[in-house]
């Protein structure tokens, strides 16, 4: 039982339940006996961040997340602390690393703080199957999976629909006569796999077989030198593509590099619409999956809770092409 619990079954806000802990200063005597009426029935102890919540004073959220490093989770967090001190919160962050074993540390760490919400930073943060850990975490508190989805009670999940994305895009490329897409990743997160499956649809509505995906699906290594380096080594062997996707901008601007090594040219497109689309050369259409409206949105979702139940646990935004010079469908349709 936590201070949630305790709100809900009252019929009362968070800071309702906060002002009665605190001596009950602007409740009515009704609503102060009620709830103090619940508190007792259910054996609440409030802890030391629970006193202040609604009140403004040592409101605290956890935040995990793989990688600081990493410009997309950088940007992910910048969105997510702001918009959580806009509401009076303090922040802990834990950085994991991608070992589960690091993840449920890290996770541990904030649930013995008495942190009162944990927002998962991109779909890094969980796995593929399981989840026990993180499950068993929103039995107590809230927990917010940003651009990920985990089915379980208390868990809100914000995610872009980056399947439809990547499915949309091949056949814009298609349909500008480049047919022989070429997709590169480098991750095998939820996020990454549904990027797959919208190549994978798309190739195959398409009529491309099995065959096709397996040649024309490449997993790179993490440093752009790297990356650079394995698509060249793709082109010298006279692999057929005539365009790429990324599943990163990272590395559709690393294609970009080994294309202008061998004098080639053909539309490229990466993914995230980072700041290293618009300051690359020639600058890089990018699928937008619009992170400042996921986080916006998770902090949102959240903040409802506080006063009940959120208007919903699962929500789906759209992703949008943005066009630049290494794809305009007007001027590269063959």
């Amino acid at each position: 039982m936590n201070i949630y619990d305790i709100a809900k079954k009252s019929g009362v806000s968070i800071a309702t339940i906060s002002r009665v802990i605190n001596g009950g200063k602007n409740v009515s005597k009704k609503t102060y006996d009620k709830v103090l009426a619940v508190i007792e029935e259910e054996g609440y102890t409030p802890n030391v961040f629970a006193r202040g919540l609604g009140l403004n004073t040592m409101e605290t959220i956890g935040i995990l997340v793989s990688d600081v490093a990493d410009p997309y989770y950088a940007q992910m967090i910048s969105y997510l602390t702001t918009k959580l001190h806009n509401l009076g919160l303090n922040v802990l962050l834990g950085c994991t690393g991608n070992s589960l074993e690091n993840k449920n540390r890290e996770l541990q760490m904030l649930l013995d703080k008495r942190v009162d919400a944990i927002f998962l930073a991109g779909s890094s943060q969980q796995e593929l199957r399981g989840n026990q850990a993180i499950k068993s975490a929103a039995k107590k508190i809230p927990v917010i999976m940003v651009n990920g989805r985990i089915n379980a009670p208390g868990i809100i999940n914000v995610a872009s629909n980056d399947q439809e994305a990547i499915y949309s895009s091949v056949f814009k490329l298609h349909n500008s006569g480049f047919s022989k897409p070429l997709y590169v990743f480098n991750t095998y997160t939820y996020s990454a796999h549904q990027k797959m499956a919208g190549f994978k649809k798309a190739c195959s509505e398409l009529g491309k077989q099995k065959a096709f995906l397996r040649e024309n699906m490449l997993q790179l290594p993490n440093t752009l030198e790297e990356m650079s380096a394995a698509i060249l080594k793709l082109i010298d062997a006279d692999k057929e593509f005539d365009c790429v996707i990324g599943s990163e901008d990272m590395l559709a601007i690393a294609a970009q590099k080994a294309l202008k090594e061998r004098d080639l040219k053909m539309p490229v497109i990466g993914y995230n619409n980072s700041i290293l689309a618009k300051v690359s050369s020639p600058t890089l259409t990018s699928i937008d999956n619009r992170l400042e409206e996921l986080c916006s949105k998770a902090v949102k979702l959240f903040h409802e809770t506080t006063t009940g139940s959120p208007s919903s646990t699962y929500v789906t935004l759209d992703c949008q092409l943005i066009e630049r010079d290494s794809f305009r469908t007007e001027n590269n349709t063959k």
